[in-house]
């Protein structure tokens, strides 16, 4: 039994700590190991290529904000696969290594608002300047 006094105080604090784990933030990455079940996005890495597509093989250039599932494909042991909000600044860049290989599922939010898009670069950082491309999210 937790003494009333206690209580008081306690009941606050869990209130607050459900709230605040309840609700997902503005903008959010993560990643898991192995491929994505039903990929919306496909990003993939080769010693001299880089690419972000949709599952059919279409461009993903511009593309409707949304939370999706992007399967990353690292086939290079020289590049890796660079993902970078450079609009909002809500998540850290993801990346793969660079001498590493393998594929990934990524949980990535594409954010924009009413006034303005969302831009995403994507980019190999063993060639920067070579291996890159942009993903403009927007309203509709």
């Amino acid at each position: 039994m937790v003494p009333k006094r206690l209580a008081v105080y306690l009941v606050p604090v869990v209130m607050l700590a459900s709230v605040l784990f309840a609700v997902p933030a503005a903008g959010h990455a993560r990643a898991t190991p192995g491929p994505c079940v039903s990929p919306n996005f496909i990003g993939q890495v080769e010693d001299s290529d880089i690419w972000f597509r949709y599952p059919t093989g279409r461009d993903a250039a511009h593309i409707t904000a949304g939370t999706f599932d992007v399967e990353i494909r690292d086939l290079s042991t020289t590049q890796n696969f660079r993902l970078q909000d450079i609009t909002f600044h809500h998540w850290a860049d993801m990346t793969t290594s660079v001498a590493g290989t393998g594929t990934e599922c990524w949980r990535v939010t594409f954010e924009a608002t009413e006034q303005q898009n969302g831009d995403y670069v994507y980019q190999s950082d063993g060639n920067p300047d070579y291996l890159r491309g942009l993903v403009t999210a927007t309203r509709r």
